[in-house]
């Protein structure tokens, strides 16, 4: 992604989410669904507690699965993720996905979880 102009920095696992959430950085979150620890849906409704209870803006959370099953899409609804994409994923569809939520104010920093 940096080939896109965006700085990513990689985590291994859920349970490594949060914590780098809160540095304040990260324009988008790509969350992998099922990492050990800490699974994705866990740790989106951490961050989205965390923002509800600090007054914070909603960081864009997009899942990211080998899945296509509209109950998983719907589950990540409920968590609060605020988009959905499919493995394998391309360039051109992470590139969409950023547009979409990028703003004036970006920072360009992306975090993707367990690649």
């Amino acid at each position: 992604m940096s080939k896109m102009g965006c700085s990513v920095d990689v985590i291994a696992d859920g349970e490594e989410a949060v914590p780098m959430w809160k540095l304040g950085k990260y324009d988008i979150i790509f969350m992998d669904l099922y990492m050990a620890q800490i699974d994705g849906f866990q740790a989106t409704q951490q961050i989205r507690f965390e923002e509800r209870s600090l007054g914070l803006p909603k960081t864009p959370i997009v899942a990211l699965t080998a899945s296509e099953s509209s109950e998983e899409q719907e589950r990540c609804k409920k968590v609060g993720m605020d988009g959905f994409l499919s493995r394998p994923v391309s360039a051109e569809q992470f590139l969409e996905v950023i547009s979409k939520f990028k703003d004036s104010k970006s920072k360009d920093e992306v975090i993707v979880l367990n690649p």
